[in-house]
């Protein structure tokens, strides 16, 4: 429920509704987890595929146009993809493959898709700068995305002018640096599209603005 401007509760309509109704275009799947960014919502199905629906300006919802969507479309490119977890920044979203490969779609202005450029995508494209560590789970800020690997590092890319990163700089990165001085992460978990970035580690918590 809520607004419904860009299509974002997936009942078919533009209208906003004030109680729950159900998304549509879903019955023959499980749903297992869902993400929300700005205005795009997305489901992963126990199948291992992704839908996607709402705002669409940037071609987050990666079906390979930049139309919203008000009933959920399936997010091209993963097909041959087993993927376990999914992200969703302000206009991008984050597919965590099951091999710990991590694709990315939608807003690359801060290079937050990690891909090395700052070119926007409407399909999935690889995270660069990952091959050798084994990721097992996946967070995005606004236009920030953090991935924590299985030997207990967190790497990041994308918007850092409040050094949210955590790479000792303010530059803006469009392939994953690590962040500095964090071992033995046990957990990253993002709150609050546009608000704050919680990096929780073993010993503490890092926090860095995400605005």
């Amino acid at each position: 429920m809520g607004l419904n401007t860009s299509g974002q509760l997936g009942d078919g309509t533009i209208i906003s509704k004030s109680q729950p109704v159900q998304v549509q275009g879903l019955s023959s799947k499980t749903v297992t987890a869902i993400a929300a960014g700005y205005s795009s919502g997305y489901f992963r199905a126990s199948d291992g595929t992704v839908w996607a629906v709402g705002l669409n300006t940037s071609g987050q919802l990666g079906d390979g146009t930049k139309t919203n969507k008000s009933v959920p479309v399936q997010v091209q490119g993963l097909s041959s993809q087993m993927i376990i977890a999914v992200a969703a920044g302000s206009n991008s979203a984050y597919f965590l493959e099951s091999d710990g490969t991590v694709w990315s779609v939608g807003l690359n202005t801060s290079g937050q898709l990690g891909d090395g450029t700052l070119i926007s995508k409407s399909v999935p494209v690889q995270v660069q700068g990952l091959s050798s560590q084994m990721i097992i789970a996946v967070a995005a800020g606004s236009n920030s995305s953090y991935f924590l690997a299985s030997d207990g590092t967190v790497w990041s890319t994308g918007l850092n002018t409040n050094a949210q990163l955590g790479d000792n700089s303010t530059n803006n990165r469009s392939v994953p640096v690590q962040v500095s001085e964090l071992t033995l992460t046990v957990s990253v978990t993002v709150t609050a599209v546009n608000a704050l970035s919680d990096i929780n580690v073993a010993n503490g918590t890092a926090e860095w603005a995400d605005k």
